[in-house]
């Protein structure tokens, strides 16, 4: 086919395979792009650190233990019972809407799906949700490698076990909890200011020197 020249914003000419998404009556232009690489840190803290969620990090006693990534938890609650009340709110227009299509009402099922079913408002408070989350994340996690040659963290890939059964609204805050952000985070921050990641087995955080992942007093 054709080359195909469109005007953006970015600061430099991409030549390379675009994807072109129409979200929310918006176009997106998504491309690749190489991560610059730092060189490797050869001075520095080795900075143990746990993952959480009310706050993104908690670090070891000889970085200060400090807490990172403030209103990490409350961002992400809010949104869940956000969330879970417009659901509850729309499951019962549908309920209703559900009620004049049996009764074959089409009319007033239209301007009930019209004007309540809509996704343009979910979709745009999703995407503000997402930026405030990756702007914390990632502050943290600049903030938590800016003094550290090696940082060891919990690997949470694991889904989360419990001997006792979970409430439903911190089931529902555990699942929406955004490890995933974390993770890339961690990946490309160490990336990009040369500092090593290491992931430590989470049943045994507590007990790891996280110099040598090695059991202390062993």
């Amino acid at each position: 086919g054709k080359n195909l020249k469109l005007p953006t914003t970015l600061p430099t000419e991409v030549k390379c395979q675009l994807r072109l998404i129409k979200r929310n009556g918006r176009w997106e232009i998504h491309y690749t792009t190489d991560i610059q690489k730092a060189i490797q840190k050869t001075e520095g803290k080795v900075i143990g650190c746990d993952r959480g969620y009310t706050e993104v990090y908690a670090t070891s006693s000889n970085d200060g233990a400090k807490f990172l990534g403030n209103n990490f938890g409350k961002i992400q609650t809010e949104e869940t019972d956000y969330r879970t009340a417009k659901q509850v709110k729309r499951n019962k227009i549908k309920s209703v809407f559900d009620k004049y299509i049996a009764k074959g009402n089409s009319a007033k099922a239209d301007r009930i799906k019209r004007n309540n079913f809509g996704k343009i408002k979910w979709n745009n408070r999703e995407t503000s949700f997402q930026g405030r989350i990756q702007t914390i994340v990632f502050t943290a996690t600049h903030d938590l490698m800016t003094d550290a040659i090696k940082v060891a963290f919990e690997d949470l890939t694991e889904a989360l076990k419990s001997k006792k059964p979970l409430r439903k609204r911190i089931k529902r805050n555990v699942s929406s909890w955004c490890k995933g952000v974390v993770a890339d985070a961690l990946k490309q921050v160490s990336t990009r200011v040369g500092c090593t990641v290491v992931s430590v087995n989470t049943a045994y955080t507590s007990q790891l020197d996280s110099r040598f992942a090695t059991l202390t007093g062993s």
